[in-house]
């Protein structure tokens, strides 16, 4: 299992992800504010994200219906299958 090692919130709802591997890559989240991301649509929630044991999460301001949780995550394996590698361009 991939871990994130590293995170710095991009602009458009995109995260710079830096994995256990030293690799660094885009992860988009604009198409996923939805469901139980929808809370994250407040960019101020969004860009609270911090790592919790390798794991990208945000602790929601108001739980998910039912109280279900106050926390939400994203896999580490699947941001990093559905992430774009990241490529520094030097000037």
């Amino acid at each position: 299992m991939r871990e994130v090692k590293a995170i710095a919130v991009l602009n458009d709802y995109k995260l710079l992800l830096k994995f256990d591997n030293d690799e660094k890559r885009i992860y988009d989240m604009s198409n996923k504010l939805d469901g139980v991301f929808e809370q994250l649509k407040d960019y101020n929630e969004f860009s609270a994200v911090k790592i919790i044991d390798g794991v990208p999460t945000w602790f929601l301001k108001h739980p998910v219906p039912d109280n279900i949780c106050d926390e939400i995550d994203i896999c580490p394996d699947s941001a990093y299958l559905d992430s774009t590698p990241y490529t520094e361009v030097l000037l």
